[in-house]
């Protein structure tokens, strides 16, 4: 249990990450509200340095792991993050334990390349051109390493660094060939994770990404392409109902619609009865 009057090292993480959540499932309606989860006060009973050892991360990173808040997938909802990125829930390999030596069985939470003081804290979605944010403990920044990131900052790693990776993106000027460096990931975009995360809430703002809520498995869309200033119109013509970010109202709107669409047909239908009423009524007579 923290002592209320000192910030744990693990807080500012925990509390971005919460504040982002919060955002996609109250703001924007990407994600359904029952779906995120806090921590219980003294953590994630189940995350412990036993049930994760294949991991082989340290202290810092499983205390981390503990208090984070996490997404429970939904079978009818979107729950992705980000763009083709979806967060990982370590509960998930908790319950199952993790046995020393498998690490390399777990891509990308247990890939070698990424030192046991960083932590992966989201993966790749369905096409596997999302980001792996990663987050260095030690140094407290996070850096995003975007796997379509769209510069390269190479920023010194410090007091929490978030990387966003993605390391399936086209290699950007400036970074080095795989395989000539270590530690290729840290040339991705480098930034305290509060502010990587409002980047993020950015780019659904200017509809660079947008959301599909009803679609569980591919919930968030690429609808802008910073490289050629394009940006594509929005599936189903929906770009004037996502622009202020409501599904609510984008809701509203189709209902709207489809009552609209129903009244039309209803008088349709009755024009249709009227006119043939009176074509017996002529032929009667």
């Amino acid at each position: 249990m923290n002592d209320h009057n000192h910030e744990a090292s693990w807080e500012p993480v925990t509390d971005a990450v919460r504040e982002f959540y919060n955002f996609l499932a109250n703001d924007l309606g990407a994600i359904p509200s029952e779906c995120v989860v806090d921590a219980p006060e003294d953590g994630w009973p189940s995350i412990t340095q036993s049930s994760l050892a294949g991991l082989e991360k340290t202290d810092k990173v499983i205390e981390l792991l503990r208090h984070l808040p996490y997404i429970n997938i939904s079978k009818t909802h979107n729950t992705q993050i980000a763009f083709s990125t979806i967060a990982i829930d370590y509960r998930e390999f908790a319950k199952y334990g993790v046995a020393k030596g498998t690490r390399s069985q777990f891509y990308p939470v247990g890939s070698e390349e990424f030192p046991p003081h960083v932590v992966v804290l989201t993966g790749e979605g369905e096409d596997y051109y999302g980001s792996l944010l990663l987050l260095d403990v030690d140094n407290g920044r996070c850096s995003t390493d975007i796997i379509a990131c769209e510069a390269v900052l190479l920023i010194p790693s410090c007091v929490g660094t978030a990387i966003d990776y993605q390391p399936r993106s086209a290699r950007k000027k400036g970074v080095p060939e795989p395989g000539t460096v270590s530690e290729i990931w840290r040339y991705s975009e480098t930034r305290p994770i509060a502010g990587m995360l409002a980047s993020w809430k950015q780019k659904f703002r200017t509809l660079e990404w947008t959301v599909d809520p009803f679609n569980e498995e591919g919930g968030m869309m690429l609808r802008y392409d910073r490289a050629t200033d394009v940006r594509p119109s929005v599936t189903f013509g929906f770009a004037m109902l996502f622009a202020d970010l409501s599904v609510t109202r984008c809701r509203k709107s189709v209902r709207f619609i489809v009552i609209m669409a129903g009244l039309m047909i209803f008088g349709a239908m009755n024009v249709v009865r009227f006119c043939e009423s009176g074509i017996g009524l002529l032929m009667s007579d």
